[in-house]
């Protein structure tokens, strides 16, 4: 059996009777949302515990009640023949003023809004089965078919699924921060020409001071092998040239200037 939620009772003023509904508050009242074939109660309560008479009501049903009780029994009198025998109240006594009311087997013509009057003890009763006090709460009730997700939706399904929400937002920027750092080329890196033999390309690392010296002689393919030169004086040659500021090869770093030898028959 489906409860609907607790709330405060029905505020006074700027309610109609040809509406049925306190207009400025409407979207404020508790809903309560089933299944056809549901059982659910609607609670109402009365501040004071001693009561003579109790009603629920539609205001879609003009003069006929959902539920009238009044001398200790439920009174039939004017009561909607599609309520006749669906409804009940939770404590036939009214102890401490419940007047709370069960509604059986729900069906779609049961989606509507139900109002609870109560007559105190003291008053002067009424002959008429119709209270016309102004409802001390007021209750939404929808009814939908089964698989509509406004079964039971409440503030804190509401609360979880915009969570949800937020940590997968938050997710995707994490992970599309990551794959933008990675992917970035980092600052100075060189771009990569892997493949090439183009000399223009690297030409710091192959820019140099080229000098030729005597060899002794190349290697024959059928004889000995020649034997090993010695060591060339390099003195000759002098200091190598000056590659600090002020070096008139742009293209060439000074820490990159360097010196090939290579040796060739006299």
């Amino acid at each position: 059996m489906t409860r609907c939620p607790e709330s405060s009772t029905a505020p006074t003023g700027g309610y109609t009777k040809e509406t049925g509904y306190y207009s400025s508050l409407l979207k404020d009242l508790p809903v309560v949302t089933v299944h056809p074939g549901d059982n659910v109660i609607l609670p109402c309560w009365a501040a004071d515990s001693f009561i003579i008479a109790a009603e629920w009501s539609r205001p879609d049903l003009e003069q006929e009640y959902v539920l009238f009780y009044r001398d200790g029994h439920l009174d039939p009198t004017y009561q909607h023949p599609s309520f006749k025998d669906r409804v009940e109240l939770v404590d036939r006594h009214l102890k401490d003023g419940d007047v709370s009311l069960i509604l059986k087997n729900v069906s779609s013509i049961d989606t509507g809004t139900y109002e609870c009057r109560v007559e105190p003890g003291g008053s002067r009763r009424r002959k008429r089965a119709i209270i016309d006090s102004e409802p001390i709460r007021i209750v939404r009730l929808q009814v939908t078919e089964p698989g509509s997700d406004d079964r039971n939706l409440s503030p804190l399904g509401l609360y979880n699924g915009l969570a949800a929400g937020v940590l997968v937002l938050v997710a995707a920027a994490v992970g599309g921060v990551l794959m933008f750092k990675r992917c970035k080329k980092r600052p100075g890196e060189p771009a990569a020409d892997e493949g090439s033999g183009d000399l223009t390309t690297h030409r710091e690392f192959y820019t140099g001071q080229l000098t030729v010296l005597p060899g002794p002689g190349t290697r024959s393919l059928d004889g000995p092998p020649p034997p090993s030169p010695s060591r060339p004086d390099l003195s000759v040659l002098g200091p190598p040239p000056y590659c600090g500021p002020g070096t008139t090869d742009p293209f060439v770093p000074p820490y990159r200037r360097t010196r090939f030898y290579i040796y060739t028959d006299e």
